[in-house]
């Protein structure tokens, strides 16, 4: 990853993508932008209809491909994902003609689809589109419709002064941490240089120097590949992902 030639922000999203692409564990392309497990609107459905229509989603594996366990704000989850070989758009149009706009949230390159759960959890759907010819990454996690308040753990850069934590995300399996956050000081360059420096004092090396750019965000390393770690800030939200070789 270099730095911006122009000197500019690093753009945080695209960051991201890149991450997961070696980051799985990163699953819903999570971003400070817009939170996967954030409620958007929807309509109570019942679970045996909107089940029956989902698993005649064109292309879509019978089973999932992998499961992840994942622990979000203290509860414990399952993350299931799966492919669908149709073309997106005909997913998109499957999925306009099947539920009502409140189940559903457009977004570019990806779909959410939420339903509320006779035993009223909610389940929640993504689809990320991966290109041309390419399958239809699907990723599916039932949680309750309200989840505790997050508390920040210590294993994540401090937040930054007067920051209220959004979302803590970890990952038993790989020993992740996600977590992310508002109402941070406006001043991402700023932010960026105060966690930069917390996380040089545990030895960490940022690996494209974006603080001396101005930058809003970068990607840390510990020596001999022992950690990697992502830091990013967008206007007053910013989130955080480390992970160390156990």
């Amino acid at each position: 990853m270099q730095p911006d030639p122009g000197g500019g922000a690093v753009n945080c999203d695209g960051m991201m993508r890149r991450l997961i692409s070696g980051v799985i564990v990163l699953f819903f392309a999570l971003s400070v932008q817009g939170e996967v497990f954030t409620l958007w609107p929807w309509k109570p459905s019942a679970d045996e209809e909107v089940r029956r229509k989902l698993e005649t989603l064109p292309g879509l594996s019978p089973e999932p491909l992998f499961t992840e366990e994942l622990v979000l704000n203290g509860v414990e989850l399952k993350l299931e994902t799966y492919r669908a070989d149709g073309d997106f758009s005909g997913l998109i149009r499957f999925l306009t003609s099947s539920f009502p706009p409140e189940n559903l949230q457009l977004l570019g390159d990806t779909v959410r689809l939420t339903y509320l759960l006779s035993d009223g959890r909610l389940d929640r759907w993504l689809l990320i589109y991966s290109g041309d010819d390419k399958p239809v990454t699907v990723f599916r996690i039932t949680a309750p419709a309200e989840l505790p308040a997050p508390q920040w753990p210590s294993e994540l850069p401090s937040l930054p002064p007067g920051a209220t934590p959004i979302q803590v995300i970890h990952f038993p399996g790989s020993g992740g941490w996600y977590g992310s956050f508002e109402n941070a000081p406006e001043d991402p360059a700023g932010n960026l240089r105060r966690t930069e420096a917390e996380l040089q004092r545990d030895n960490w090396s940022a690996a494209s120097h974006e603080s001396s750019f101005d930058g809003n965000g970068d990607l840390y390393l510990l020596p001999g590949g022992r950690g990697v770690a992502w830091v990013c800030y967008n206007g007053t939200r910013g989130a955080f992902y480390v992970r160390r070789r156990r």
